[in-house]
């Protein structure tokens, strides 16, 4: 922002009498712009909390930009509000043009889960191949034995086996 100030007295001219030669000077000082960062203490919550803020001058960017709070099992990011009120993704990294209010957004961490098992002969127990499939697994979520992994009869690389036990391990 920038304001007209006398260079001799330092203040605001008076423009309505003058009577001698003046010299105005225009004099900036730059815009601070404040980001503030808001989590949900629960991820249930409706209500958001302030976390942190941040200062940066006019067409700068954010240093120090605070790593979103952890939530186990979650993987956090910062978003901002759109016009539609819908959070979308958003670049800290570009300079800042205005106040900002940005949000901590949570998405579930999913796992490979990985079954190891062997066909043994149910005759002799000797083990005739070793498998290893591999599943997409939600946090939090209760694991199950994929079905195809259970029944009586297994499909490996399109031929079915019968007369095998499968025995798993981790």
């Amino acid at each position: 922002t920038g304001v007209w100030r006398d260079f001799k007295t330092s203040k605001a001219p008076q423009y309505n009498y003058i009577t001698e030669d003046m010299t105005i000077v225009a004099e900036y000082s730059a815009i601070t712009y404040v980001v503030k960062f808001f989590y949900k203490a629960n991820l249930t919550d409706t209500e958001y909390t302030l976390d942190q803020t941040r200062e940066a001058l006019y067409n700068t960017r954010i240093l120090n930009v605070p790593s979103t709070p952890v939530k186990t099992g979650y993987t956090g990011t910062w978003k901002i509000y759109d016009e539609e009120k819908n959070l979308v993704d958003v670049t800290l990294t570009d300079p800042i043009m205005s106040d900002m209010d940005v949000y901590a957004d949570y998405s579930i961490n999913s796992y490979k889960v990985r079954f190891n098992f062997s066909l043994r002969e149910k005759a002799d127990s000797n083990i005739t191949q070793n498998i290893v499939t591999e599943y997409v697994h939600v946090y939090n979520t209760k694991l199950e034995i994929p079905e195809d992994l259970t029944t009586d009869r297994l499909t490996v690389d399109g031929v079915e086996c019968v007369g095998y036990d499968a025995k798993y391990y981790t």
